[in-house]
């Protein structure tokens, strides 16, 4: 799917100077958590997912723990265990749909093992994707031939841009590229965090499509409608 429009927000990642959790599966070089999960994304790609680890406080109601540090420690392992079991989750809906991911994008990049499709975008949105990749693989039921010739079907690469959903594909027809538009449509009204419904935030150049609770979270302000 092309690019819509000129671009004039640039829609990728968060602010420059926001934390951002790689969750323990980068494995890049210097990384503290060395996990085990989605070695093919690079921290500087990933989204923080439903909790902020420095945004929560211990309390008094806290009973069972020794310290407020301790509190903090425990919600960061867990945003952890969070991030490493939706990363698996995107590998193994990769592995169970072959047809569709055309057994992964066959990339040059030094960060990434070929074989792999990014997923740069917020978790909110892995429903949609999930959605969509069965309504094509019942179209490639349908009609096998589109897994076939010198471009068979293959989903090639999956981002946020203009605080919406794109996807880009090879080969295809005219049914899965409607899917995928409608796809892209739906997640402008998708809270691209928690997959709630959103609408238009924004922070300095940065659009996000967000959630009113989301957009405090992350500190964006909603966009206001001309209506």
């Amino acid at each position: 799917m092309g690019d819509h429009g000129q671009e004039q927000l640039d829609g990728q990642g968060l602010p420059s100077g926001e934390p951002r959790c790689c969750g323990g599966v980068c494995k890049r070089t210097g990384c503290s958590q060395g996990g085990e999960v989605a070695e093919r994304l690079p921290s500087k790609d990933r989204i923080w997912d439903a909790i902020h680890p420095e945004s929560v406080a211990g309390g008094s109601g806290v009973q069972d723990i020794a310290s407020e540090s301790d509190f903090r420690e425990r919600v960061r392992q867990l945003h952890e265990d969070m991030v490493r079991a939706k990363e698996k989750r995107r590998e193994e809906i990769e592995a169970a749909h072959p047809r569709v991911f055309g057994g992964g994008t066959k990339c040059v990049d030094s960060d990434r093992p070929l074989g792999t499709v990014r997923w740069e975008f917020g978790y909110g949105w892995d429903e949609l994707v999930t959605s969509l990749i069965n309504t094509i693989e019942g179209e490639i039921d349908r009609d096998p031939s589109l897994t076939e010739g010198d471009t068979p079907f293959a989903i090639v690469e999956m981002k946020e841009k203009f605080a919406q959903l794109r996807i880009y594909t090879q080969g295809g027809n005219s049914r899965i590229r409607g899917v995928i538009s409608f796809t892209e449509y739906l997640s402008s009204g998708t809270c691209e965090i928690c997959g709630g419904v959103g609408h238009p935030h924004t922070s300095g150049h940065w659009l996000k499509t967000f959630c009113d609770e989301c957009g405090v979270l992350y500190k964006y302000t909603p966009v206001k409608s001309d209506k």
